[in-house]
């Protein structure tokens, strides 16, 4: 997991005609990109390359990227529909209660009775709670809900009601 980077955005086109890059934020916590001195670009498929930061800006609600080496329009045209990512272990530190999606996907889920529910597989984010999605119920991620999580136990403990059945 920690050879795999953390998407923080995704880059939808250049802007302007210096090599800036116009990319949508894919993370909760835009301080992400605060006082980065390089941002990992990859196309999702393993390819990944490292690129020094010149400067990051916002501007309605996208964040403006300049990479080292990119300088032209061209340039960041062939950035488009990439990403920008940084480190597992270069993100920010959460306060206790709070989880990386990452982290989360993939994790063992049983009822407060030991049945097994499946592995997380997805996680749908609403206005209101994120859901988790394993292939037997869907658990809206409140209190009243989620027991337990024990991320590196790999397993999370809910109480199931009816109506959570998928």
């Amino acid at each position: 997991m920690k050879d795999t980077p953390v998407i923080v955005a995704r880059i939808v086109s250049p802007f302007g005609r210096r090599g800036e890059v116009k990319s949508l934020l894919e993370t909760d916590f835009p301080e992400e990109f605060a006082g980065r001195k390089s941002l990992l670009v990859t196309d999702g498929a393993g390819n990944v390359r490292e690129h020094s930061v010149e400067q990051i800006r916002f501007h309605k609600g996208a964040a403006l990227v300049k990479l080292a080496g990119i300088d032209s329009i061209d340039d960041a045209e062939t950035l488009r529909g990439k990403f920008l990512a940084i480190w597992p272990q270069d993100r920010a530190k959460l306060g206790r209660g709070e989880y990386w999606l990452d982290e989360i996907v993939g994790l063992q889920v049983y009822t407060e009775d030991g049945r097994p529910l499946g592995k997380i597989t997805e996680v749908i984010r609403g206005p209101a709670n994120d859901v988790w999605v394993t292939p037997k119920a869907m658990i809206p991620v409140v209190d009243e809900f989620v027991l337990s999580v024990d991320v590196p136990g790999d397993r999370v403990v809910v109480r199931f009601v009816e109506g959570m059945e998928t």
